[in-house]
């Protein structure tokens, strides 16, 4: 993952990670051993479904990644922030 350089980032609060390329998000879904019981799922404080997000980025299916993803960020701010910090976000450049 590429993150912003510090000598500009140490004068702003913006976000340190700048997402993944198209092909590192594809090359992160395909390790995605897709449990039974996805233990992810269990372990995210929003339940949300890790499994399915990962599958429309391995079939680089952007528009259920976006209905997704709106469901996501329809959740409380709480929730939203958690989202970020866990790095299930894809950013698509």
């Amino acid at each position: 993952m590429r993150y912003r350089n510090p000598a500009k980032r140490i004068n702003d609060f913006k976000e340190v990670a700048l997402g993944l390329t198209e092909k590192q998000a594809v090359k992160e879904a395909d390790r995605c051993l897709q449990c039974k019981k996805p233990h992810c799922v269990a372990g995210c404080p929003v339940e949300i479904d890790i499994p399915k997000f990962i599958s429309f980025v391995k079939e680089k299916d952007y528009l259920g990644l976006k209905k997704l993803e709106s469901l996501i960020y329809c959740l409380p701010y709480a929730a939203e922030y958690v989202h970020k910090k866990t790095n299930v976000r894809v950013i698509v450049y």
